[in-house]
């Protein structure tokens, strides 16, 4: 089974050998090959769990990274920190290349796109191409983004449901924006990811403005 999903102008292509259940969110994102930007992730059953001998650089939060011999290796453990789901390997001879080898049956843990996108590092790819994303609420407003950004409860999605209401913007995320440097403009991009709030559009568009929401007894705005 193979699947591209085109993400912040990133075509992600995703080769398995099982089905599995593409969650809604991703409708949007069906992407198509083109010669840039394209990252090939194969997921590849592995019989039995690989015991390393590399330094371990990160040891924590379910995730243990170590520096191996071709790049990173990122091995997925289970609440017991002993059991391993699989690992994934980073080739620095090829960048755009990686492998996730997966010891259990894929139906546990690789049920789903959210499952897969997981166990991938989305993330950190993004971040090699030069792509970060931001906790924010995105809405666009007269061909513009305007970012509401805050720790989760501020007020991020009121702010955008506002917005909607009465200035007839448009909410294209509720919670999570990727942005880049598109053609010389910092541009945000609509994610497959969006919280509570179910609002996944894949729009792309120049940001306008970026909002540090702070809550106050009082309503202020500070330049």
């Amino acid at each position: 089974m193979k699947r591209i999903y085109n993400i912040a102008d990133i075509n992600f292509c995703i080769e398995t050998p099982f089905t599995y259940k593409e969650n809604d969110c991703f409708d949007g994102y069906k992407g198509k090959l083109n010669i840039i930007k394209n990252i090939n992730i194969k997921l590849l059953k592995q019989d039995e769990p690989y015991r390393f001998n590399y330094p371990v650089l990160y040891d924590k939060n379910y995730i243990r990274i170590y520096k191996g011999e071709n790049g990173f290796i990122r091995e997925y453990t289970g609440l017991s920190r002993y059991k391993s789901h699989g690992c994934l390997f980073e080739f620095n001879d090829n960048e755009k290349y990686y492998e996730y080898h997966y010891y259990t049956n894929p139906y546990e843990t690789l049920k789903t796109t959210f499952d897969i996108f997981d166990k991938i590092a989305f993330e950190y790819i993004l971040y090699k191409e030069n792509t970060f994303i931001l906790h924010s609420s995105y809405i666009k407003y007269k061909n513009k983004a305007i970012l509401f950004s805050a720790p989760s409860g501020t007020g991020k999605s009121t702010q955008a449901d506002l917005w909607e209401k009465y200035m007839g913007a448009e909410i294209i995320n509720g919670d999570r924006v990727a942005i880049n440097k598109n053609n010389g403009k910092w541009c945000a991009y609509g994610l497959p990811f969006a919280g509570s709030s179910r609002i996944y559009k894949n729009v792309t568009t120049p940001i306008g403005t970026i909002v540090i929401l702070r809550q106050s007894e009082k309503i202020q705005l500070k330049d």
